[in-house]
């Protein structure tokens, strides 16, 4: 099991290095749980690479995860319409 920590922002300032980290834990067979309950700013590019992985993950019959998310994901998530592709709902952990 890969836990990836989504840290405090996850903006285009830090989309790089995050991106890096998404693309090795891809290329693994283990299933990712993504730990986002840290996460005070999140903007467009954050979440579109989140859907990206989700959709990644799932044309490589893998599985993403939450293990735990934030207020500030959900809202984001919500204003962007993008909940269902980031397997977010009311009840997300």
């Amino acid at each position: 099991m890969q836990v990836i920590d989504c840290g405090e922002v996850l903006d285009i300032s830090v989309i790089k290095p995050f991106q890096t980290k998404l693309l090795e834990a891809l290329m693994s067979t283990e299933p990712i749980h993504l730990n986002g309950q840290g996460l005070q700013r999140v903007d467009g590019a954050g979440l579109q690479l989140l859907v990206v992985l989700f959709r990644e993950a799932a044309a490589k019959h893998g599985s993403v995860t939450w293990q735990s998310t934030s207020p500030a994901l959900i809202a984001a998530a919500q204003h962007m319409g993008v909940t269902r592709q980031l397997a977010l709902t009311h009840g997300s952990a």
